[in-house]
């Protein structure tokens, strides 16, 4: 949930004050920044009709499990590369931030893809700096072809960069923090599926059949859940966001990887996607509990789960201290635990 401009590469933190007071009760959110209250809570029961056609992108190309870095800035490739030689172990997959305000990163996800790794854009759209009240990237000007120009454009340049790049649209989407969730700004699963499949139609007549797509929703707040998933012709990956929040306030708790993460992996198991799951943001805050022991838990929690194939490690600046260098002794937590991964 952190969003990084190109235009400018970097991470701010929002005001957190009371609008967490319901972080405590999901067992994991996705990073502050910026308007960032927590989800909602919401009653179960949606069902939704499910295709098996799968997408015209290519076949995923990154190794047998995912082991990635999220990252703030392509800045921190240099990080990077110095937690790869400490682990033993290089990403392969290399997560970044990008906005509607700026055309496709062709130089950064080349940069990303010269160490090895495939880019990941997280691609929101809306213009950060306006916050969670704002309508002019909505998801029914997006499906009725109000951008079609700026996205074919993106898929073009996409294309014409011709490696595999994994695009994550419009993320955590059963979230209230952003200005394209389901129920914010009267936004419904409908208009949200509508406006994904019209951007993955916009690309595949572009020929950008090297982007991989990734759904990918926040752990928590399930109800609308199935109800926004486009279909599996129009995913490749399935990602979950969750963390580990600490001690960080009164309304955070320690919370173990089965806690963060089992109802929403439960909830996927049943919808019987047919989708390899990604772990796609996630971290241990550095207080509350033992943060080399949490990454153990973590490493084989992920091994252990037929559904996940991977994860992605925060590696944000943050107060809460998710990234593996806030000390020694998680780096070697995670060097172990990869032993065989």
């Amino acid at each position: 949930m952190f969003n990084v401009e190109r235009s400018n590469l970097r991470a701010s933190i929002a005001p957190i004050g009371a609008v967490l007071i319901a972080a405590s009760l999901l067992g994991g959110l996705s990073p502050l920044e910026r308007t960032a209250p927590p989800p909602a809570r919401f009653s179960p029961g949606v069902s939704v009709q499910l295709t098996s056609a799968h997408t015209t992108a290519e076949p995923p190309r990154t190794a047998a499990r995912v082991f990635g870095f999220g990252i703030s800035s392509h800045s921190q490739l240099a990080l990077l590369n110095s937690l790869g030689g400490q682990l033993g172990r290089n990403a392969n997959v290399v997560d970044f931030f990008d906005g509607w305000t700026s055309g496709f990163p062709s130089g950064d996800v080349a940069q990303i893809a010269a160490t090895g790794a495939e880019p990941q854009v997280t691609w929101e759209p809306w213009d950060y700096r306006l916050g969670i009240n704002q309508d002019t990237f909505s998801l029914q000007a997006i499906a009725h072809g109000t951008f079609d120009s700026y996205i074919t454009s993106w898929a073009q340049h996409a294309a014409q960069f011709g490696q595999p790049v994994m695009v994550r649209f419009a993320h955590e989407m059963n979230g209230h923090w952003y200005p394209w969730g389901i129920g914010v700004n009267g936004n419904t699963a409908a208009d949200y599926v509508a406006a994904w499949r019209h951007v993955h139609d916009l690309f595949v007549a572009a020929g950008a059949t090297n982007v991989q797509w990734v759904w990918c929703p926040n752990v928590g707040a399930l109800s609308d859940l199935a109800a926004g998933y486009p279909g599996s012709q129009y995913v490749d990956y399935v990602g979950v966001d969750g963390y580990n929040w600490g001690d960080f306030g009164w309304w955070t708790t320690w919370s173990s990887p089965r806690a963060v993460f089992n109802p929403t992996l439960q909830f996927l198991s049943n919808l019987h996607l047919g989708k390899p799951v990604i772990i796609d943001e996630t971290g241990a805050a550095s207080s509350g509990g033992p943060k080399p022991t949490w990454i153990t838990n973590f490493v084989r929690y992920v091994v252990a789960n037929p559904l996940v194939i991977g994860f992605v490690w925060s590696e944000f600046p943050t107060p809460f201290g998710w990234g593996l260098e806030t000390s020694p002794s998680a780096v070697t937590a995670m060097k172990v635990a990869l032993v065989g991964y």
